[in-house]
């Protein structure tokens, strides 16, 4: 799971590690002194200084041979990496590389490091002798959920007065993750209360009303009453003293089986919002500096308004976006705290842009199928407001267990009734919108990322 290569394997010629060679900036400084200095000697006649000259050259071309002859030997290192433990948005994921030499001689000057990162994140090796294993370890942290092709790591080397430099990159390196979704923190107590008295609100609606039997060992303690509350749980010595209606609180009990529907639905598309958003973002970053040019820099308050300014503008365009994050992150944080917590099982409907996928997960008490859970999560794909008839035929033909049924939109949705009139039962609608509501049980850190026209994550 941690790991993917791609489906389709390479010809073996793109498998060849690409290797490259030159002199780096100390190197040619030095070329273009010594010759320099040479010039002015062999003009004026300085004999001494043509001789220290051509013994800088013949350093500089010893150092030419060494760096060729050592790059043959960057050929026999073996690099492999692997992930350990799963992948998630926003946590650091520890990365071990395991670095070989499968040759029998010395190899001495090494350094490793990930394309794109800089140089005082990568590792040094003084000298790895001949079939030699070396690990290290590092971390990562994903910023996005979904396939994650992770740069390629360069093997470098630049002994032994750093004047060439040989780099090869190891594309038997090259692996694919699935970065799984951000799991966010659940308040138990606070989402049983609200899923108990949404639960109750929906049946007051629907007219369906489950039976349900409370223990003494359930109570939790004393409030206000509120419509539908039942007039058996009226505390009566409580309400002579206070003078308003309290009734008895109970705790609502782990449910056995909860059923989630991800409804991934934007009034745009997906594409549409993201190009949105980058051209929002290039103008607010061109306004910047046009303002940085005309006037004085900014005070700190200054600054802040008016990057606060500049926000709204990427608002409408990227809070879309955000909540269908928090959707899916919350949808995952359900299915690992019904599954590994509570040890209980849970349905996962998803209805999104992947026709390819099917729409039906189930789950129990078992970590592998938690797992396929969260990986039909990681491949959300948001789209626009879709019709859900069919799917609601295909779910009333299948008998669903027993259970609450959680609608999660990223906005308002009318389709909370008609799954209520399909299934015969009250279904919760919990809108991604409602902050307030949110709250009181959810947090999450879980954001959409801004993507170039590539595709890759855009930093301006």
């Amino acid at each position: 799971m941690d790991e993917r290569p791609s489906e389709t394997k390479p010809d073996k010629k793109d498998w060849a590690p690409h290797q490259v060679w030159g002199p780096t900036l100390t190197g040619t400084l030095w070329i273009a002194f010594s010759l320099m200095l040479m010039i002015q000697g062999l003009l004026r006649g300085f004999n001494l200084v043509t001789f220290i000259c051509s013994f800088l050259i013949a350093m500089w071309l010893l150092n030419l041979f060494v760096t060729l002859f050592s790059g043959s030997r960057l050929r026999k290192l073996n690099v492999r990496r692997r992930l350990l433990g799963s992948v998630h948005v926003g946590t650091p994921v520890m990365m071990c590389i395991e670095i070989e030499n499968q040759g029998y001689s010395n190899i001495t000057g090494v350094r490793l490091a990930e394309q794109g990162r800089p140089p005082n994140q990568s590792f040094g090796l003084n000298r790895l002798a001949g079939q030699q294993r070396v690990e290290f370890r590092s971390q990562a942290i994903p910023t996005c959920r979904g396939a994650y092709a992770w740069k390629p790591l360069i093997l470098s080397t630049g002994n032994p007065f750093g004047l060439f430099r040989m780099m090869r990159d190891c594309p038997n390196d090259a692996v694919e993750s699935l970065v799984l979704p951000m799991l966010g923190e659940i308040d138990q107590q606070q989402f049983q209360r609200w899923l108990r008295h949404s639960r109750r609100a929906s049946s007051l609606k629907t007219r369906v009303r489950a039976k349900r039997t409370v223990t003494p060992a359930d109570f939790y303690g004393i409030r206000s009453y509120r419509p539908g509350d039942s007039a058996r749980w009226i505390h009566w010595r409580t309400t002579a003293r206070v003078g308003t209606p309290m009734v008895r609180e109970f705790e609502e009990p782990p449910q056995d089986h909860i059923t989630v529907i991800l409804d991934a639905s934007l009034p745009d598309a997906e594409e549409h919002l993201q190009a949105g958003w980058l051209a929002a973002r290039k103008k607010n970053l061109k306004d910047i500096k046009q303002h940085y040019r005309q006037y004085s820099p900014p005070t700190e308050e200054e600054l802040a308004f008016k990057l606060a300014e500049l926000q709204q503008s990427e608002a409408a365009y990227a809070e879309p976006l955000h909540r269908v994050e928090q959707a899916v992150s919350l949808a995952c944080t359900l299915c690992y705290l019904w599954t590994r917590r509570l040890g209980s099982t849970i349905t996962l409907v998803v209805l999104d842009g992947r026709e390819d996928l099917p729409v039906r997960f189930d789950s129990g008490p078992n970590l592998r199928q938690l797992v396929l859970l969260m990986e039909r999560l990681a491949v959300v794909k948001a789209t626009e407001n879709h019709e859900t008839k069919h799917i609601q035929c295909e779910l009333e033909q299948r008998a669903l267990t027993p259970g609450p049924v959680l609608l999660i939109t990223p906005g308002a949705n009318p389709q909370a009734g008609c799954f209520s009139t399909g299934f015969n039962r009250p279904v919760q609608l919990l809108d991604m919108s409602k902050t307030h509501q949110l709250r009181r049980f959810f947090h999450s850190q879980a954001k959409a990322i801004l993507k170039d026209k590539s595709g890759q994550e855009f930093v301006g």
